[in-house]
């Protein structure tokens, strides 16, 4: 519990820029990846990519990761430990690092090595993720990190080079099977097919909820007119 609250304090002070050159330059990245690949805990492990993640909103860590070889395969490696909130936690980082300038090279290669490494086809083990349908939070952000690399992909042979090997990960099959029905999920869903180009068949319940989101949004801008008449005429009465 102390590890946990040191933590929580720890990533506060990683918000200040001057606090994050002095953690990079007494060797605090490192210190950071040992605690990543060694702790047992998974409230820990993912305490401390949230810190890394806050982080490398500065440019410091940002190099370090980049320039530093190895690092991020060691941080990709975390996603094949089976927790889903550690593998959550490292889908979101992905998709952090994607959105950089030059992101979609180093983070499609980062996924290749490590993948080819654990003799598994690329971004197997992401697609992965949709069929179990083991946490709305993991199928949400790892379908942000697909939009994500679509949209850092500057060039249009490295969008086909990454939806095949997503197919041929089995992608389709994972997506049309995945249950998840929240609002970001499925609006992801529908930014996936615009970039993507792929017809996924929407499941059953994903329909249902899709109706009842178009209801709520309805319900919503009703609201919002009903508000401003009531202002328009609380400003004519005056």
């Amino acid at each position: 519990m102390k590890d946990v609250l040191w933590f929580l304090d720890f990533e506060g002070m990683l918000r200040g820029e001057v606090f994050v050159e002095e953690f990079v330059e007494g060797g605090g990245m490192p210190m950071l990846m040992t605690i990543l690949e060694s702790s047992r805990k998974d409230n820990m492990t993912k305490l401390a990519v949230s810190c890394l993640y806050t982080a490398c909103e500065y440019e410091e860590p940002l190099e370090y990761l980049r320039e530093t070889e190895g690092a991020m395969e060691r941080l990709f490696k975390l996603i094949y430990k089976d927790s889903i909130k550690l593998n959550s936690a490292v889908m979101e980082f992905l998709f952090l690092m994607a959105s950089y300038d030059g992101g979609f090279n180093f983070v499609h290669r980062t996924i290749q090595t490590v993948d080819e490494d654990q003799k598994r086809p690329p971004y197997e083990r992401i697609v992965e993720f949709f069929s179990s349908n083991k946490g709305i939070e993991l199928n949400e952000n790892a379908l942000v990190f697909c939009n994500v690399l679509l949209e850092s992909a500057t060039r249009e042979d490295e969008k086909k080079e990454f939806l095949k090997m997503m197919d041929e990960a089995g992608l389709m099959k994972g997506l049309e099977t995945c249950e998840t029905t929240t609002e970001l999920y499925l609006h992801n869903l529908d930014k996936f097919r615009a970039l993507s180009g792929r017809l996924i068949k929407p499941r059953s319940n994903q329909v249902v909820a899709m109706d009842h989101l178009v209801k709520k949004l309805k319900e919503r801008h009703q609201i919002d007119l009903q508000r401003r008449r009531d202002y328009l005429r609380s400003e004519m009465g005056t």
